[in-house]
């Protein structure tokens, strides 16, 4: 993995704990800034920007697999039933182990300060 690369994934990384699910967000971050780029372009900071869209894609990414995995605890289903889970490499967001057991209802991920800032 490239210097850029983690710089540009870190704060998706810092929620997915996963570099693929990281690097996916940080992607479809720059596909929408490129689309968007005549409103984008004007801000201050067009990176902040990014990095605030994939981290935004990495948390909505991360509700969705808590949802399915709430869905399927709720319908008796076990972490054998979901072959997409099994194959995860390690990461929430790639159904590694964190979605072994139901969510703690009131927690969501915080980026530390320093973090958000790169």
């Amino acid at each position: 993995m490239s210097a850029s690369t983690t710089a540009w994934s870190g704060s998706a990384y810092a929620l997915t704990g996963s570099w693929e699910a990281a690097e996916d967000a940080t992607q479809e971050a720059f596909l929408r800034a490129h689309r968007d780029w005549e409103r984008v372009g004007r801000y201050d900071q067009p990176g902040a920007w990014v990095r605030r869209v994939a981290a935004n894609l990495a948390v909505s990414a991360l509700r969705r697999r808590l949802a399915e995995a709430k869905a399927l605890l709720r319908l008796g289903g076990t972490t054998a039933a979901r072959p997409a889970a099994a194959a995860g490499s390690g990461g929430l967001l790639a159904g590694g182990p964190g979605l072994a057991e139901p969510p703690t209802p009131g927690r969501c991920p915080v980026l530390p300060g320093g973090l958000a800032d790169r």
